[in-house]
């Protein structure tokens, strides 16, 4: 089920990175693309890019469920250099919800599984 994002928005609206997402099961998926704009050293995307992609996938994944929310908390672990050219996968899933705050985590893989990043974050509904 495809999963509608809006045209404002820093990621989903933005039509350099593609993004896509729809639910399979219990995740929210979705594959993106980067270019050298992205970059902080040469060739190599900008953490604040990567963070940014990652919340995107966690909050989409409590917008499942939830029209209105914060974002109260990322944490994200930079696992290996993410290559501006090329295609990847943003995976991203529930863990746990307790009283009004859901948490979820996201990662971004490439097609042979190799993960460059994973963020957990903590959201509040309203």
């Amino acid at each position: 089920m495809k999963i509608s994002g809006h045209n404002r928005c820093f990621v989903c609206g933005n039509e350099d990175f593609n993004v896509d997402f729809r639910l399979e099961g219990s995740e929210v998926i979705s594959e993106f693309s980067l270019n050298d704009k992205y970059q902080g050293f040469d060739g190599i995307t900008h953490g604040g890019v990567i963070a940014s992609l990652l919340a995107e996938c966690m909050g989409t994944v409590v917008s499942v469920e939830f029209e209105r929310f914060l974002g109260k908390r990322i944490q994200v672990d930079f696992i290996r250099v993410l290559p501006t050219k090329g295609r990847y996968i943003l995976r991203g899933r529930r863990l746990r919800v307790s009283g009004r705050e859901i948490v979820c985590e996201a990662e971004i893989v490439d097609h042979s599984g190799n993960i460059y990043a994973k963020g957990e974050g903590v959201f509040v509904i309203l």
